[in-house]
């Protein structure tokens, strides 16, 4: 805890590097939880014939869904509290939730 206190680190920075951290996992484990139900979808449709298969596959497809709408479901409420947490020149957006294209565009030369 000294460490942070001596490198002049502020609350600020602390919760945006905890959100620039958080977005990076959620998109690669979303990206996992989607190649969980596309397995499954080709576990159930390979498997079609046998019952045991076919389970298997179901199971993994319901557990793809549950994944990836909890990671989204976490993803967006770590959106809001960033939107009340963080200053606005580092948020995604305008007050009316227009996407700001300074931040999603690259700026040209």
């Amino acid at each position: 805890m000294s460490d942070v206190i001596t490198t002049g680190a502020t609350l600020d920075s602390l919760i945006k590097n905890f959100f620039t951290l958080i977005g990076t996992f959620i998109p690669m484990l979303a990206g996992f939880a989607l190649l969980l139900f596309l397995w499954g979808c080709v576990k159930y449709i390979y498997n079609s014939s046998e019952t045991k298969g076919k389970t298997e596959g179901k199971e993994a497809m319901i557990w793809g869904i549950i994944a990836l709408f909890v990671l989204f479901s976490i993803w967006g409420i770590l959106g809001l509290l960033a939107k009340d947490l963080l200053p606005p020149e580092t948020q995604f957006g305008d007050d009316h939730g227009d996407p700001n294209p300074s931040v999603i565009l690259p700026t040209q030369a």
